[in-house]
């Protein structure tokens, strides 16, 4: 019977062993996973987008001030006719980005307006649903008239809310008269995000593809993964972090509970109390 219980005991204690080991294994795994994600979705983020804040209104009603744009930086020279993108503002004297939407690219005549108040790009109107038309400071801004061609390597921006922004027909008094030059945009706007909200796409826009002078941007939802990443990766790290302390705990408890049994595994140590 001795034997048998000794037999017993050594298959109770190589499993005990083996579930410790496996538990182990386990919460370091989900530790080191939720670490590579983090880690790699930051590197590809970095490499692939950048974070614009958003602080002024130009561009109500389709980015607020406040929010946060997601801005590619691959690729941001090929930009067309209703993207949306950011530029250094030094070919306007200023040492700030900006944001705006790009109406007319090099080789365009773009004017303001026609009969019902829109722009046109080489003689077409353009139907721009996204215009915010409210006017702040009554003095109607958003009409101001203008006639300007597009130099070579420049592109034509304003803002959504006319009568509120800052743009190309403002600063017409400078080089390139007002337009920007491509080498200055940053990149293109595909996304807006605000912390622990779900990343959203901008607005796509028709307004110059359904009058034959563009062709529609392919979306770009690789961001909306990656900013997701950061709270998926920091749950994971979380769950191993309090796995492993649950685990370093049971095992602490386990040897002050062997130190207080006699050599021979069979009586408690005597304890002296006072």
């Amino acid at each position: 019977m001795a034997a048998a219980d000794e037999a017993n005991d050594h298959r109770h204690s190589m499993k005990s062993t083996t579930t410790r080991w496996v538990s182990w294994t386990l919460a370091a795994t989900v530790m080191a996973v939720g670490l590579l994600l983090y880690v790699g979705a930051s590197i590809v983020f970095r490499a692939d987008y950048e974070i614009y804040p958003v602080s002024s209104p130009d561009m109500t009603n389709t980015v607020q001030s406040g929010d946060d744009a997601i801005v590619t930086v691959a690729g941001d020279r090929d930009v067309q006719r209703g993207d949306i993108v950011v530029f250094d503002g030094s070919s306007w004297s200023f040492d700030e980005p900006f944001i705006k939407r790009v109406v007319a690219i090099a080789g365009d005549t773009v004017s303001c307006c026609d009969q019902q108040g829109r722009i046109q790009v080489n003689g077409t109107s353009i139907s721009e649903d996204y215009v915010r038309h409210d006017d702040p400071w009554a003095d109607q801004a958003g009409q101001l008239p203008f006639a300007e061609a597009v130099p070579q390597g420049m592109v034509f921006v304003l803002g959504d809310w006319r009568a509120n922004s800052a743009d190309s027909r403002i600063h017409r008094d400078q080089q390139g008269r007002g337009s920007i030059p491509t080498t200055a945009i940053t990149g293109r706007v595909v996304g807006i995000h605000k912390p622990w909200t779900t990343p959203s796409a901008v607005p796509p826009t028709s307004a110059f593809t359904d009058v034959g002078l563009a062709t529609p941007t392919p979306a770009d939802h690789r961001y909306s993964y990656l900013l997701w990443a950061t709270p998926v990766s920091a749950m994971l790290c979380g769950i191993a972090s309090v796995w492993l302390l649950v685990l370093a705990a049971t095992t602490l408890v386990r040897r002050l509970r062997r130190g207080r049994r006699s050599p021979e595994g069979g009586s408690p140590l005597p304890h002296h109390g006072f």
